[in-house]
């Protein structure tokens, strides 16, 4: 691990706890309801807590018993409740526990608001950092990070998603734009920064545009994550009138038998062919939206991390390869990276023991 990475962490855990996603951030599903943690997810339906009509909906969600007590279970304290279950045994790898937002995100959520609305945010922010630091349980501060789940559905059978294996416990649905509004009306004075995804593929959302439309109104770093495979012209058009601050683009290997291994359903030169038509399409509009290619490593395509990696140079696009989520099941073990960098636990050593 790099030294910076090092430095980052030891403060983080000195100052933050061992998490803050049950602080800093909040995620949403599109049928309303909050989950535990903005990364992983949990497949146990009592642990979700759906948004009332009432003002304040997130923040008397967020403090609820459930929240109340893991958070003193991951301070360190005995929990006076029931404790989300995923918490307990956290696959984080440990710089993930940490969710906060990024300076230039901050800068790019608050060039387009008035004055009142930068310091309503910043204020926001201050407050929110007293009460990590102070390791309140209760919370007054809203958070600054959210994931909201435009659909959780998906045009990819992925085998280890919860939607794209078919063993999410939610029916399928778009987000309602009044439902969205009513969060936005909560958190857009505060939020900072808004991943416009979770299980589903956002590009499915017959509305996607306007989403990103009244977040950017808000003032928040507005942030995509998508196979690319549903991408036509007209999607093209009002993706780009949105105006999105970054479109992460999924691929995890170079060739259709790599590629379609883990996207079952999908095909790379699809991919390939709607990513530089947005790239070619971003370019001619001027308008400054940043395309990532993110590739999740499997033991079957480290091999191709250095060519998907050229790929993405020649494209003038940033590549990242970051750990998968594989389950513990012996099955698929040889799904396994061989390199403990791409693994998503940091607990290797505990984890062979196990």
């Amino acid at each position: 691990m790099k030294l910076k990475r090092r430095i980052k962490l030891m403060l983080a855990r000195r100052f933050f706890g061992f998490c803050t996603h049950l602080t800093a951030a909040v995620s949403i599903r599109s049928n309303g309801s909050i989950e535990p943690c903005a990364c992983v997810g949990t497949e146990k339906e009592e642990e979700f807590i759906p948004l009332n009509k009432t003002a304040d909906a997130v923040l008397k969600a967020r403090n609820s018993e459930a929240f109340i007590a893991t958070r003193r279970f991951t301070n360190g304290k005995p929990p006076d409740g029931k404790v989300f279950s995923i918490c307990t045994h956290c696959v984080l790898k440990e710089h993930t526990r940490y969710p906060f937002v990024r300076f230039d995100t901050v800068f790019s959520a608050l060039k387009g608001c008035s004055f009142s609305r930068k310091l309503k945010k910043m204020k926001n922010f201050v407050h929110l950092l007293y009460e990590i630091i102070s390791k309140k349980e209760r919370l007054s501060a809203y958070p600054i990070y959210a994931n909201i789940d435009p659909v959780n559905a998906c045009n990819l059978h992925c085998p280890f998603c919860i939607v794209g294996a078919g063993k999410d416990i939610f029916k399928p649905e778009f987000i309602s734009i009044e439902r969205y509004k009513n969060i936005l009306k909560e958190l857009g004075g505060t939020l900072l920064h808004l991943s416009l995804y979770r299980y589903g593929e956002p590009l499915m959302h017959p509305e996607i545009g306007t989403l990103i439309s009244l977040a950017k109104e808000e003032g928040i770093y507005v942030h995509l994550s998508t196979n690319l495979l549903l991408l036509d012209e007209k999607k093209l058009k009002e993706v780009i009138e949105a105006e999105p601050d970054q479109i992460v683009v999924c691929a995890d290997g170079v060739t259709e038998e790599t590629y379609q291994k883990y996207r079952q359903g999908g095909n790379f030169a699809q991919f390939r062919k709607n990513l530089e038509m947005l790239l070619k399409a971003i370019r001619k509009s001027g308008k400054k939206i940043e395309v990532k290619w993110q590739y999740l490593v499997f033991g079957y395509n480290e091999s191709e991390i250095e060519k998907a990696k050229q790929i993405a140079e020649n494209l003038h696009i940033p590549f990242s390869a970051e750990p998968a989520y594989i389950p513990n099941e012996a099955e698929f073990n040889a799904y396994r990276p061989s390199s403990n960098k791409y693994r998503y636990k940091d607990d290797h050593e505990k984890e062979a023991q196990r």
